[in-house]
């Protein structure tokens, strides 16, 4: 994964159940962001709109993560997300049926909202 070069290359590269459990992951963020183009940045599939950074998925070895890019849009909704793991940008969970959908939809169109310069997203 760490010397993936396209988003392709970077699930291809992950063990099967770590694959299956990103690719939710991934399909839940391109539905959600259906205009963002999904590039790599700092090794993980991320996913841009108008050049903007909007946010990243990650798996690691015992977690998956999601990297808002505009921590802003975390804050606003950290309350949502206080059974799991999150750090200052990101929400880090073992398997995506542990991710409030609804919330996680908010939280996706608030961080595209801020990263299109809507400050009061």
């Amino acid at each position: 994964m760490a010397t993936a070069r396209t988003p392709a290359a970077y699930v291809a590269a992950l063990e099967p159940e770590r694959r299956r459990e990103f690719a939710k992951l991934r399909a839940f963020v391109r539905k959600n962001l259906p205009k963002a183009r999904e590039t790599m940045s700092y090794k993980m599939p991320t996913y841009e709109l108008a050049g903007q950074r909007v946010c990243a998925i990650a798996a690691q070895k015992r977690y998956l993560a999601l990297y808002l890019c505009e921590s802003r849009a975390l804050d606003r909704r950290r309350r949502d997300f206080s059974h799991l793991d999150v750090g200052v940008g990101c929400i880090r969970f073992r398997s995506t049926s542990e991710l409030p959908l609804a919330a996680s939809r908010t939280l996706l169109g608030v961080a595209a909202s801020l990263a299109a310069g809507k400050a009061d997203a």
